[in-house]
């Protein structure tokens, strides 16, 4: 996908949907990204955790297509870990030592995309999100499908 190709037709592989799916997570991500740029500044680098991060072009990707460093860290459940024990902090199980200790940063995945390739991409991403708006809206939308079949 990278962008805006979608596919879109009865012949489209597997593959091609596995891979438009992943890049959209990205995708989606830099929308994110400057939407929280514009209501709140800057962010110098991104900071992932979970189960996508297991997935190196997806952390590629989305360094790429946000122009910023993606760290990803060294365990999945970072952020759920993090939720525990500052509850257990709160709760007087663990002290702020024992806290800090979480392990934080693994690899770091620094952009190489050009800003005009960047540029490109999400534009035809963005092209693409509002073909499918715009075909969602003349069709009617799911509530219109569901209404149809009698749901």
């Amino acid at each position: 996908m990278r962008g805006g190709d979608v596919p879109d037709g009865l012949d489209s592989r597997r593959e091609d949907l596995a891979r438009a799916a992943v890049d959209s997570i990205g995708l989606q991500v830099g929308d994110v990204v400057s939407a929280l740029e514009r209501m709140a500044g800057p962010v110098d680098e991104l900071l992932a955790d979970g189960g996508p991060t297991a997935n190196s072009d997806l952390m590629q990707w989305q360094a790429d297509i946000t122009g910023r460093p993606a760290r990803v860290a060294r365990r999945p459940e970072l952020s759920a870990l993090g939720a525990v024990r500052l509850a257990g902090l709160s709760a007087g199980v663990w002290s702020r030592r024992e806290v800090s200790t979480l392990p934080r940063h693994g690899r770091r995945y620094t952009p190489i995309l050009s800003s005009s390739e960047r540029r490109r991409a999400l534009a035809d991403w963005h092209s693409a999100v509002a073909r499918a708006r715009h075909q969602t809206s003349r069709s009617g939308g799911a509530e219109a499908e569901a209404s149809d079949r009698g749901s």
